[in-house]
């Protein structure tokens, strides 16, 4: 029974995990495609920005993430060397988590820097 619950309660964390790492994923996506989609006077000349660097960073994470997630949940269903395989996969995404954090506050940092 013991054993029953706890699948129960990985598998509702790793939905979780699933759901967060689509919404990363989708708005990530949505923000690059729609970057440079503005409505501009056809006359004029205009110029074209670069995609931020955090946005296909974010959209790695997620799509990281929810590729964790499903396989994490196989993992969890199988049994097959499932503690030391979650523990990797959660180093893992935590990792890559911080890495675009500190990426997004350093590029806030230098814009701040560069416009003072």
């Amino acid at each position: 029974m013991q054993h029953k619950r706890n699948l129960l309660t990985i598998s509702i964390l790793r939905a979780f995990q699933m759901l967060f790492g689509i919404v990363v994923l989708g708005l990530s996506v949505t923000l690059i495609k729609d970057h440079n989609n503005h409505d501009y006077d056809h006359d004029s000349d205009h110029t074209y920005s670069a995609v931020p660097l955090i946005l296909p960073i974010g959209a790695a994470i997620g799509a990281l993430t929810l590729v964790a997630a499903v396989f994490s949940i196989a993992i969890a269903w199988t049994n097959f060397l499932r503690e030391y395989i979650e523990m990797l996969v959660d180093v893992v995404i935590v990792v890559m988590n911080i890495v675009g954090g500190t990426v997004c506050l350093v590029r806030m940092m230098t814009v701040k820097w560069l416009l003072t």
